[in-house]
């Protein structure tokens, strides 16, 4: 009897330790994704364009080019939409070049549609850049749902140039809302750390 109970014992601790195994390999495979960058010169079969953009270099532009367009009501807007492979919280950033010309806007206006909803961001375009400006994070749904939309309803040349899509699987949402729930985590197949001794 003794002996039975062992090796009942020790049969549930090899399954669970195969468990705790296999969701650990799937939490470091997600968490190896690498950043999706999308340029609006090279990605053209992700970016959608609405109105009168032009092709310009401004220095420090991402693969040495970008589109800007001329201030006006919204009637030019330009998207970048992503093929995310996983679903999850993704950090959103924007990469510009400089502003030689000083012609750039102050509230340049960038609209995250993510998993539930958007928000827009007032991005200040002018003087040097030459960086990553975040817009926060944002929970996602895998495939081409979601994107990143810029219009030139603003106070100067708007430019768009890349887009970055970061996938960080154990940060919360931050983009001035609810934090994503473990029951949204859950139905995202998002990792999830289990806060066992075995594993």
């Amino acid at each position: 009897m003794r002996t039975s109970f062992v090796l009942m014992a020790c049969s549930f601790a090899v399954a669970l330790l195969s468990g705790c195994t296999s969701v650990r390999k799937a939490g470091e495979s997600k968490a190896a994704i690498a950043p999706i960058i999308l340029d609006s010169q090279a990605h053209t079969n992700r970016i959608a364009k609405e109105g009168d953009w032009r092709w310009g270099e401004g220095g420090g532009d991402w693969q040495q080019d970008t589109l800007w367009a001329s201030p006006g009501k919204g009637e030019a807007k330009l998207s970048w939409r992503p093929d995310l492979p996983v679903s999850g919280n993704y950090r959103v950033s924007v990469w510009f070049g400089d502003d030689p010309n000083s012609d750039h806007a102050s509230n340049a206006p960038f609209t995250v549609h993510y998993k539930g909803g958007k928000k827009e961001y007032k991005v200040d375009q002018q003087g040097a850049t030459e960086n990553w400006r975040d817009l926060g994070i944002h929970p996602f749904t895998a495939g081409t749902a979601g994107y990143v939309e810029i219009s030139n309803n603003a106070d100067g040349n708007v430019v768009a140039d890349a887009v970055k899509f970061e996938y960080v699987p154990h940060v919360a949402s931050a983009i001035g809302g609810p934090m994503m729930s473990l029951g949204s985590a859950m139905a995202e197949e998002r990792p999830v750390v289990l806060n066992m001794a075995l594993c």
